[in-house]
């Protein structure tokens, strides 16, 4: 949302505001990996009382479930994980584009007190 009203807004989105997004994004997608580890869990126990009460059949699908549940939240996390990588790189951006706007202020006020002191010299 945030996202849409900036390139609405200026054309750009700001990288505060993608950071942001990605962070949010990133906490959304481990939300929804410890969900489906949690359905894992309840799953596991299914087939423990079906084996239990000798329904393989029944314990078979859920064990597929189970299975599928267990892929599912490996790959949220894995996502998860990459977002928060490419919010790290976008929060370093950030600093390298606020160190270079201040770099851009202070380097006229550098020169002419170089070239004073270079006066002084000479």
């Amino acid at each position: 949302d945030v996202y849409k009203r900036q390139v609405m807004k200026k054309g750009q989105p700001d990288l505060t505001d993608m950071r942001i997004e990605m962070r949010m994004a990133s906490k959304q997608l481990m939300k929804e990996a410890n969900r489906a580890q949690a359905k894992e869990k309840k799953e596991r126990k299914k087939i423990a009382e079906l084996i239990a009460k000798g329904k393989r059949e029944i314990a078979q699908i859920h064990a597929e479930t189970a299975i599928r549940e267990h892929n599912q939240a490996i790959s949220l996390m894995r996502l998860s994980a990459q977002m928060e990588a490419v919010e790290g790189q976008l929060r370093t951006a950030e600093r390298m584009s606020s160190i270079s706007a201040t770099m851009q202020r202070c380097l006229p006020g550098l020169q002419t007190a170089l070239s004073q002191i270079c006066l002084l010299y000479t």
